[in-house]
């Protein structure tokens, strides 16, 4: 197969030789001729991979992403609470300032359409804390409103509410909670913000043409009401109040649990409303009667698609570059990246829905090239201990040289290389419990948040350890897994 591209323009199969998709290595090839060949005559829409589970070294990532001026992977982080994350001392999210500002390898691109945390953080964004106020170690409780009874009332803190749709009292004022956060983004100015809301707006002809597509495609389909699930999971209503739907269509009419929809366009309006109100948070104070009617709200897949879609991977989203097929790169939390092999992150479970988009949406658009999707985790940055701790760092240190010079002949087995690296990390947490750091030990913990329970640094930033560049990110992922395992032993063993 023979492939040639402009002299003139970026190509995506140079950056994806870079990134070693196309040669051998764990797991086989990740871009065969095959794919290649499928996506040139379009009859694949999408594939992707786990960069958790390749030999690609972590010193070569982060080479690559510097040395490519037009690539930038986007870190969707959410709207929320940044000012210890860019302090430094964020304890389990500390890789977005890794990422986004001490290393710049990414920038953060803010999911919107996140919910305000309930009074028991059973509920809603317990990292970033959205309702509430983060700084130095402190948390304050926002007063939240929300539209009920055709008023602004205090929100009842029991429950979790979808941000763009709650305002907090600030300055005696009624104020969107978006905007406030916003505001505290402005004095971060390094780390480039960047939010999902206003990149699907920008597109909304594009956004909204697609929605109708892949609505009649549910139509046709034989089971439309599943595959309108797989376009809408939620129903939001001005008072920010989500709900979980089931769908079921007669005689031309969409019903999603109780609340129906006449056409497609109606549908289309309804999902389209959540994001207008997320790109401009004053439009509900200023009209909350246009948001009247309940809203639909876009499933993870269909959000990835608009993000691959619309460049969000290029530092101009306009960049030419050359290819049949979208190389788009994404760096993922521990929610969606996970650390495999024993945790691949919601993204992988969700990838058997997100093809039947995809397709029909190459199918329908000749504009919009196949996509292959780069999952990147950002777990791997937790092992970079923070300065503040310099024992931390010598012993880190030991443990990444002893997995270098015990597994690199391991690289093409992943089940022995994950063994190994299982007893090593074992034997190494029970050597050093007693003198690594509980700030370390706790970045591992389930319950993740800006917010921690322990002593904080004030300020700083994390150092990254030797031998940290030489190991691959599959060797890397699986530190991740062993620490996930013990955490209930260590939380036990430092209280």
């Amino acid at each position: 197969m023979t492939i040639s591209f402009s002299d003139h323009h970026p190509s995506m199969i140079d950056i994806a030789q870079k990134f070693g998709l196309m040669e051998k290595g764990v797991n086989g090839i990740k871009i065969t001729p095959k794919i290649l060949n499928d996506f040139q005559h379009r009859k694949l829409a999408f594939d992707w991979v786990h960069m958790g589970t390749t030999a690609c070294k972590a010193g070569d990532i982060a080479t690559i992403i510097r040395e490519t001026i037009w690539f930038l992977p986007p870190r969707s982080g959410h709207a929320g609470n940044w000012a210890d994350i860019a302090a430094g001392c964020a304890g389990a999210v500390d890789y977005n300032k890794i990422l986004c500002a001490d290393e710049k390898l990414a920038y953060p691109l803010i999911y919107d359409l996140n919910m305000t945390e309930n009074d028991d953080l059973t509920e809603g964004d317990t990292i970033y804390l959205p309702g509430s106020y983060v700084k130095n170690g402190q948390r304050l409780l926002l007063p939240l409103y929300c539209w009920q009874g055709g008023n602004f009332v205090r929100a009842d803190r029991r429950y979790s509410y979808l941000s763009p749709f709650v305002l907090i009292e600030y300055d005696h004022e009624l104020m969107p909670l978006l905007s406030f956060h916003r505001q505290s983004y402005n004095h971060l100015r390094e780390y480039h913000f960047k939010s999902q809301a206003a990149v699907i707006i920008r597109a909304k002809d594009l956004f909204q043409n697609i929605l109708l597509a892949l609505i009649k495609q549910a139509i046709n389909n034989r089971e439309p009401e599943h595959f309108l699930q797989l376009i809408f999971d939620r129903i939001v209503d001005v008072s920010g109040i989500t709900r979980r739907i089931h769908w079921h269509v007669s005689q031309g009419t969409y019903w999603a649990g109780d609340v129906s929809f006449s056409s497609p366009t109606e549908l289309v309006m309804a999902a389209t409303l959540p994001w207008l109100a997320a790109d401009n948070p004053w439009f509900l104070i200023k009209q909350p009667d246009f948001f009247s009617r309940p809203m639909l709200l876009c499933s993870l897949p269909l959000i990835s698609l608009m993000l691959a879609v619309c460049n969000t991977h290029l530092t101009k989203t306009n960049e030419q570059v050359d290819g049949f097929f979208n190389l788009h790169a994404h760096w993922g939390a521990i929610g969606m990246a996970g650390y495999p092999p024993r945790k691949h992150g919601y993204f992988a479970n969700k990838v058997r829905y997100a093809r039947p988009i995809y397709q029909t949406v190459i199918q329908d658009f000749p504009e919009i090239r196949p996509v292959f999707f780069l999952l990147i985790p950002s777990a791997i940055y937790l092992l970079w201990p923070h300065q503040h701790y310099p024992n931390d760092y010598e012993l880190v240190t030991s443990l990444l040289k002893e997995t270098h010079d015990q597994t690199m002949p391991y690289l093409n087995k992943p089940n022995i290389l994950g063994d190994k690296i299982d007893k090593i990390t074992s034997d190494w947490l029970e050597k050093n419990i007693k003198t690594i750091s509980p700030y370390f030990i706790r970045r591992f913990q389930v319950q993740r948040s800006v917010f921690n329970a322990i002593e904080l640094p004030k300020t700083g930033r994390s150092i990254k350890p030797e031998y940290f560049d030489q190991l691959s990110l599959s060797q890397l992922s699986m530190f991740g897994s062993r620490y996930s395992i013990t955490t209930s032993i260590l939380s036990n063993l430092l209280t």
